[in-house]
């Protein structure tokens, strides 16, 4: 078994880091005397050129797993494997230089590396290109630009994307105004858990902006944001309750008219009842 593993590692560059993580996986009832680390793993990979394995051991030098931390091997590793285009980490790089962690900090570098992991459909990509269009940083301020790869993420189902398109649709940034648009964009976001959509749908909802009024649906999202967190959901919602407005007034406010209605009911079933009583017997009159 051990010269089995040592043969795929020689050979991974041939046969593919994911046939020997696959094959590891498959033949984990397998003993070995002397397991071997997932560092060596990796390193073999790494060494005869895999990408994902750059990257990989990239994330353990970053972690200090196995190893001990080394922004320095992290970015090299990663460097390595974006010059073959791997996605994840150009993102994972263009992020350090945004951030300047573990290097210093090249928003133009940055930038780069999200337009190449960008161009291969990485929503997280196209979301931070987005942001840098609409912020102004690095590119010209251009709000066109950060609809466009706002909706390039939002179709893939990214839910802060979908929530900066709706802010966009809302105040007419970049496109046309269009308020339902922005509902809809919201509606997908708040679907996701974003509080920060939430927030602006149920806010729509108690304006009647881009859909009916709704006191009752104002209050269900203002509530889920509240529930996260969102001091300004919460107090809308007391705002709510003072006006009489919220869903637990008008529940309590029935419950009362029913009740009142079923006094009611008893004292005419009272009345009718004593009123026959007297019929046959008038002595009993006061």
């Amino acid at each position: 078994m051990a010269f089995l593993l040592v043969a795929l590692m020689a050979g991974s560059a041939f046969l593919g880091f994911k046939f020997l993580r696959n094959f590891l996986n498959h033949h984990k009832h397998l003993s070995l005397a002397s397991p071997v680390p997932e560092k060596e793993i990796l390193e073999k990979a790494a060494e005869a050129g895999n990408a994902q394995a750059q990257y990989d051991l990239g994330h353990l030098y970053r972690k200090g797993k196995d190893v001990p931390q080394n922004w320095e091997k992290t970015v090299e590793l990663w460097e390595k494997s974006s010059r073959q285009e791997y996605a994840p980490a150009l993102l994972a790089l263009a992020l350090l230089y945004e951030t300047g962690q573990g290097v210093a900090q090249d928003l133009s570098h940055a930038r780069a590396l999200y337009q190449k992991a960008a161009a291969q459909g990485d929503d997280k990509a196209q979301l931070a290109l987005a942001v840098f269009y609409e912020k102004g940083e690095v590119f010209a301020q251009d709000y066109a630009k950060a609809a466009e790869f706002y909706a390039k993420a939002a179709a893939q189902g990214n839910a802060s994307a979908q929530y900066h398109l709706g802010v966009l649709y809302a105040n007419g940034q970049g496109v046309r105004q269009n308020l339902a648009q922005a509902v809809i964009c919201y509606q997908k976001a708040a679907d996701q858990g974003d509080a920060d959509a939430q927030y602006n749908l149920a806010t729509l909802y108690a304006m009647g902006q881009g859909v009916p009024q709704s006191w009752q649906q104002a209050e269900k999202w203002w509530q889920k944001a509240a529930d996260q967190g969102d001091t300004e959901a919460k107090y809308n919602l007391e705002m709510m309750a003072q006006r009489g407005l919220s869903l637990a007034h008008h529940q309590a406010m029935k419950e009362a008219k029913l009740q009142e209605e079923a006094e009611d009911r008893k004292y005419d079933t009272a009345q009718l009842v004593l009123d026959r009583l007297y019929e046959k017997h008038p002595e009993l009159m006061p």
